[in-house]
């Protein structure tokens, strides 16, 4: 399911991502993982929408996955500014915005990122982010078929 479900997600944002001209490449391969497709076309797409939102026009968002043990890690990494650091611990918290005047221009509440990890948990995994000034990197865990 993760292979479609990336597919389906990248299509979703292919014209947001060409209105700021960015490339979106999705490099996710034929690694496969047990799930709900819909569920997961949800948590890429609210990762693809954070990554694409806080990116410069014309810079890169890059969807990769690659198998580590038992698992499929789906990485999600943008060029964008980063999280600071004092927000990380946070970012997973229900309405926690780490700059309110900029989520609030781009319409954010606060719920995208608890609601990605709730997913993944309930797949059985997790997503936990990476984050510094060249930018940040979501990274969901999943259990891996095969």
């Amino acid at each position: 399911a993760l292979k479609a479900a990336a597919a389906a997600a990248a299509e979703r944002y292919a014209k947001a991502a060409a209105a700021k001209k960015i490339n979106l490449l999705d490099q996710t391969g034929e690694l496969e993982t047990m799930g709900d497709k819909d569920g997961l076309v949800e948590l890429i797409s609210i990762l693809l929408d954070n990554a694409i939102k806080y990116s410069p026009p014309g810079s890169e968002v890059r969807l990769t996955a690659t198998r580590q043990s038992k698992n499929a890690l789906l990485q999600i990494s943008d060029s964008g500014e980063g999280i600071r650091a004092s927000d990380l611990p946070h970012i997973f918290d229900r309405f926690y915005r780490a700059d309110s005047s900029r989520n609030l221009d781009n319409g954010g509440v606060g719920l995208g990122l608890p609601i990605a990890r709730s997913t993944a948990r309930a797949h059985g995994g997790d997503v936990a982010l990476a984050s510094g000034p060249g930018g940040t990197t979501a990274i969901v865990t999943l259990p891996a078929v095969g």
